[in-house]
């Protein structure tokens, strides 16, 4: 003959408050910790705490099975917390190519306004040099050597200049790939 034993938990701690039908009869003293003898076959317990609250529980008593753990939990469901979304996904990296004029640009501005710099300083250590040995009455020929030497350090600041503000411009007039620049409107709007 299988027998079975009952048991009420509410979060981990056994409850003793609780009245037990077994297919529908009444069990004086189900929760006793002793074990009850069924029959076998499909058996319909219902339990029944003395704030209300049911749990129901069927088995199928197997023959020669003795003290089969029945088990009724009263535990409040557990919260859902539901899962944090995805993080977006990261931009593609942008694809368009930048022409290499741009680059050329660049690099002829930087070394124009290197060039600048040169012969700006040269020119002003030479213009000290001769306001100490002969101001005011100095060499024509040294004269212009200095003269020549700040024509040449304003010219190369102007290429400089125009060379590195051309380069900026195609560096940053040339579009996006259509898929980029729908991306980049959107993110715009937020």
């Amino acid at each position: 003959m299988p027998s079975v034993v009952l048991s009420a938990r509410e979060r981990g701690h056994d409850l003793v408050d609780v009245r037990v039908e077994l297919d529908g009869q009444l069990l004086e003293g189900a929760l006793a910790g002793r074990a009850i003898a069924v029959d076998p076959g499909a058996h319909h317990f219902r339990f029944l705490a003395a704030d209300g609250r049911v749990r129901e529980v069927e088995i199928v008593a197997q023959e020669a099975v003795k003290g089969r753990l029945v088990e009724a939990d009263f535990s409040p469901p557990a919260q859902h917390v539901p899962a944090p979304p995805p993080p977006s996904p990261a931009p593609a990296a942008s694809s368009r190519t930048v022409p290499t004029i741009a680059y050329v640009l660049g690099g002829l501005g930087g070394a124009a306004l290197a060039g600048f710099g040169y012969f700006a300083w040269t020119g002003k250590s030479r213009h000290n040099e001769l306001a100490k040995i002969c101001a005011p009455s100095c060499p024509p020929a040294e004269v212009s050597s200095v003269r020549s030497k700040y024509l040449v350090g304003d010219i190369l600041l102007g290429v400089g200049v125009a060379a590195l503000g051309a380069g900026t411009y195609f560096y940053f007039s040339v579009p996006e790939p259509s898929g980029q620049a729908a991306l980049a409107n959107v993110r715009g709007t937020f």
